[in-house]
């Protein structure tokens, strides 16, 4: 069977294809093609390295590790940044060196990026407050309906919760009233009871 297969790939070839929609040109597979085929944009016939997960061509070899450039406009301010497998050449308005953390407008001269302070640049370019939309104008007036509307619903409850309390104390002022009204009425038929008693003694 293996000699089969061999005869089957005398007149074969294994291509390594990279993504050339990447500027990393990552590895993404491999193609079994005509011998005499030539190479397409985006194939090599050089072998990637064994038992390494993500490899990536640069014109000549497979490697492991990316690079990052830094674009310099005509102006000499930062331009694109990109990244690149380990091996790439500098065109002429690259570098390698990575502006400063906290460098704002970044200009170079030649071997550095110089710039300014955050500080700087916001007097530079004062951030001016925004200005409410409609929307946010009416959105604004709901809340403030809401919020008193909310207010005079508190004080109906408060009015209404002394009110309650009001009737209530009024329903007990009358239970007490008509619990004196029936002890008067018993005392009143009791002394009747006790004269018309006393009348027929005599």
């Amino acid at each position: 069977m293996a000699d089969g297969n061999n005869f089957l790939l005398k007149d074969k070839k294994r291509v390594y294809l990279y993504n050339t929609k990447s500027s990393v040109h990552e590895l993404v597979g491999a193609l079994i093609v005509d011998k005499d085929a030539p190479l397409m944009d985006g194939q090599t016939e050089v072998v990637p390295q064994d038992n390494v997960d993500r490899q990536y061509w640069n014109g000549t070899a497979w490697v492991t590790t990316i690079v990052i450039t830094y674009g310099i406009n005509d102006d000499k301010s930062l331009g694109a940044i990109i990244r690149h497998p380990q091996g790439y050449v500098l065109q002429a308005n690259e570098t390698f060196t990575k502006p400063a953390d906290g460098l704002y407008e970044p200009k170079w001269n030649g071997s550095t990026w110089v710039g300014i302070s955050a500080e700087e640049y916001l007097k530079k370019h004062p951030v001016e407050p925004a200005k409410p939309t409609s929307q946010d104008v009416a959105m604004a007036g709901l809340l403030k309906d809401a919020a008193q509307f909310k207010a005079t619903s508190t004080k109906q409850d408060i009015l209404n919760a002394q009110l309650l309390k009001d009737l209530m104390a009024e329903k007990q002022k009358s239970v007490k009233q008509d619990t004196l009204n029936a002890q008067l009425l018993k005392d009143v038929a009791s002394l009747k009871l006790q004269l018309k008693n006393s009348t027929t003694t005599a």
